[in-house]
């Protein structure tokens, strides 16, 4: 089972960056993931982050407290909850700027339903933008078709500058999939089957009760 795509594939055996699958999710849990502690994970640990589920609420809670305790386990740091104190601003979500509280991480949750990736129905300017600089015509239909973790990346890949060079890889590879394949909706499934993946336990709850290689700092 995939869990990245095919313009992520120079990095993805040694994981060095953040896959956009992972920064899905944390942008789902409203955590900021500092590359540098990212890096200092190990790749089992990298790993583990790409494949859990995080979509349902309890998943999010789940994800955001293993999340949590992983980067302490390995850096000493707990990772930035700046995203969601961003969000609960714009939101209008009242709330301490030093305490979030689990009633504002819910509200965040609900409003992250609203984001630009999850809107079928109007492009983004920034998408715009960056298909026509690359001559690819991305039209309203074929918008419509891409999954929200696609039209995420889109839009994450269309306004960071340095990133500007995968917009048209990225572009042309869910493209693809749409001609390929015109009746399904292509998404590169986060879900994790426990058949499969049997020892990965997600009942996190107050901790992951994950392999302790992964939880652990060597």
């Amino acid at each position: 089972m995939n869990y990245y795509f095919q313009f992520e594939a120079d990095f993805i055996d040694s994981l060095r960056c953040i896959p956009m699958t992972v920064r899905y999710k944390l942008d789902t849990c409203g955590i900021k993931l500092k590359l540098q502690h990212w890096h200092q994970l190990s790749l089992e640990a990298r790993q583990s982050l790409l494949e859990l589920p995080c979509a349902t609420e309890a998943e999010i809670r789940d994800y955001r407290s293993y999340l949590q305790i992983l980067v302490h386990n390995y850096t000493g740091e707990f990772p930035e909850d700046m995203a969601v104190t961003e969000q609960l601003a714009l939101s209008g979500v009242k709330g301490s700027q030093s305490v979030v509280t689990e009633q504002s991480r819910s509200a965040v949750t609900e409003q992250s339903r609203s984001e630009e990736w999850q809107q079928e129905e109007v492009i983004p300017e920034s998408v715009q933008i960056q298909s026509q600089k690359t001559q690819s015509d991305l039209t309203l239909e074929q918008w419509r078709k891409f999954s929200p973790l696609q039209r995420f990346v889109l839009i994450k890949l269309s306004r960071s500058h340095h990133e500007n060079k995968n917009f048209r890889p990225a572009l042309q590879e869910f493209l693809d999939v749409l001609s390929c394949c015109p009746e399904i909706n292509p998404e590169i499934n986060p879900e994790i089957n426990p058949e499969i993946n049997p020892e990965i336990n997600l009942e996190i709850n107050p901790a992951p009760n994950a392999p302790a290689s992964v939880l652990d700092n060597p």
